[in-house]
Parts: C-alpha cells; structure tokens; sequence
C-alpha cells in the first residue's frame, strides 16, 4: 500500500464517488456530480474540495490531473 502523504501531498487530485450525488438545496434536490477536485491548503497538510462535477475529462483538462491521481472510493461490496 502507498503512503497516502508521499501520494498526495502538495497535489491536486479527484476522487470519484462512483455515481452522481445528490444534496437537497431549500427543498429541491440537486445534482452534484460524481467527481471532487480536490486541492492542497495553502500552509497545512490537508486538502479541501474545490469543485464537485460529472465530466471527468473537463475537471482534468481544467486543473491538469493525470490518470494516477484520480482515486476511486470503493464501497465493502466492490472490494
């Protein structure tokens, strides 16, 4: 297993969910998206989300992540 800091420290990355997501905004539900970019936070060690979509090649494109920084969230089932 890798070390999740030498991986991912001072990176942008995208982790995907798997599927859509949906949240519910003053009563009506909205589509998320599957894919979150993730950014570094400028003096910590952390990240924080900058921005949530579902077109995997444009959020790429747009904030240059290669195919090995994309991290999939699998569930117990899919293990």
């Amino acid at each position: 297993m890798y070390n999740w800091n030498k991986l991912m420290e001072n990176q942008v990355f995208i982790s995907d969910l798997g599927s859509n997501q949906e949240a519910v905004v003053e009563g009506q539900a909205v589509l998320l998206g599957r894919y979150a970019v993730w950014s570094p936070v400028t003096n910590s060690k952390g990240h924080q989300v900058i921005e949530v979509g579902d077109d995997l090649q444009d959020l790429c494109k747009k904030y240059h992540v290669p195919q090995e920084r994309i991290c999939t969230i699998l569930t117990e089932e899919e293990r």
